[in-house]
């Protein structure tokens, strides 16, 4: 029998890796979070060059979701950009590479898109993250509402078979056939 593969896919916070580590067999960095930091780097080097910042954007991020070892060439030419600051707003545009280069420094070993890609796994977390309003917040957070773990749990689990589609009815032929055992 085939285990199933838990990945876990998060920001590039450090306590997120230390969470899946644990759980996960796999890890990612959301890769829409790290085309943000792709955009924030294209602002530091071409300012209001909005043309050459988006080309920029897009060919760097086209590359790291499709080519392996792509975050470690964005690191060179990082370098390189920032050694080639010039003077206007420097220690802004600066500071700004420097964030980007740190955060694809402690990164770069959890942005294998391509990999994912052919695994046809996720790359992103807003799946996850629509998930959890529409599932639980919706759910949990109604005004006036308590809710002990016991009693979460199971109005949890009910929801998700009702917002599943064919799991409501699959759920209740099987309370039909079987009976339900109350506590």
């Amino acid at each position: 029998m085939e285990h199933p593969l838990y990945g876990g896919v998060a920001d590039g916070a450090r306590d997120n890796w230390v969470f899946w580590e644990t759980h996960t067999h796999r890890r990612i960095v959301d890769f829409y979070h790290a085309r943000e930091y792709i955009s924030k780097a294209a602002t530091a080097i071409f300012g209001r060059d909005t043309k050459s910042r988006d080309v920029w954007v897009e060919d760097w991020s086209h590359r790291l979701k499709h080519k392996p070892g792509t975050a470690g060439r964005l690191l060179k030419e990082l370098e390189v950009r920032r050694a080639a600051l010039d003077s206007q707003n420097f220690i802004e545009r600066d500071e700004a590479l420097r964030q980007v280069i740190v955060y694809y420094t402690n990164n770069r070993n959890r942005m294998g898109y391509p990999n994912h890609l052919k695994h046809k796994l996720p790359l992103g977390s807003g799946v996850t993250e629509a998930a959890c309003k529409t599932v639980v917040k919706q759910r949990m957070c109604v005004s006036g509402s308590r809710w002990k773990d016991s009693g979460a749990s199971c109005v949890l689990a009910l929801r998700t078979l009702k917002l599943t589609p064919g799991r409501w009815q699959q759920f209740w032929n099987y309370v039909m056939r079987h009976g339900c055992t109350l506590y």
